[in-house]
């Protein structure tokens, strides 16, 4: 159970298959750049119908997630490792999961140089992700 809730944590996106492009000035200062912060449209539009792979840039394990645009999501963490699904939705900013073991997670995600990043509430955790259709 302490595995399956830090696999999703560092979830949400989340995600890029390989190493990171932006140094780590630049990922902390994400949350401090309001313009870079996606709207509830924006992220809509990324995530309806979308395979997100990515990469969480503190422990380095890739993930694959499928958001379908009926609020499911289908995928797996930790390199491969553990199996997640459940239902996802956008609001205030944040695209917020529920999993079928009834753990819930949240991310507010950001733009910066054409990436795309995600951080958890605690701006600790941080993804960056590449979206495919």
């Amino acid at each position: 159970m302490k595995y399956l809730f830090k696999a999703i944590s560092l979830v949400s996106v989340g995600l890029i298959l390989g190493g990171c492009m932006a140094n780590k000035s630049e990922i902390s200062t994400l949350s401090q750049q309001s313009g870079n912060l996606l709207a509830n449209n924006e992220l809509n539009k990324l995530f309806n119908d979308s395979n997100i792979n990515g990469v969480n840039l503190i422990s380095k394990n890739k993930f694959q997630i499928n958001y379908n645009s009926n609020g499911t999501f289908n995928g797996t963490l930790e390199n491969g490792q553990l199996k997640v699904n459940g239902q996802w939705y956008i609001n205030n900013s944040e695209k917020c999961e529920f999993y079928s073991n009834g753990k819930m997670s949240c991310n507010k995600y950001y733009k910066l140089n054409n990436e795309y990043f995600a951080i958890n509430r605690d701006n600790k955790k941080i993804a960056k992700i590449i979206v495919n259709r």
